[in-house]
């Protein structure tokens, strides 16, 4: 047992994980959730409200014409 602890002890230590740049499935689930978020927001949020300004400024336009 103590040659056994001697040689776990003299082996290399494995690469530390978890750094900066270590990029596991944590890479593609941020993107996934990105894009899904932005799809998301853009249907629901901005694609509305940009109808809406559009509309408005027509209006303003048309309004400042007469």
């Amino acid at each position: 047992t103590f040659g056994g602890a001697m040689l776990l002890a003299a082996a290399p230590t494995p690469a530390f994980a978890g750094g900066m740049f270590d990029f596991g499935l944590t890479l593609p689930f941020v993107a996934i959730t990105f894009l899904t978020m932005m799809a998301v927001l853009n249907a629901l949020f901005y694609a509305p409200v940009g109808e809406e300004m559009e509309d408005r400024n027509k209006k303003l336009l048309q309004t400042l014409s007469e």
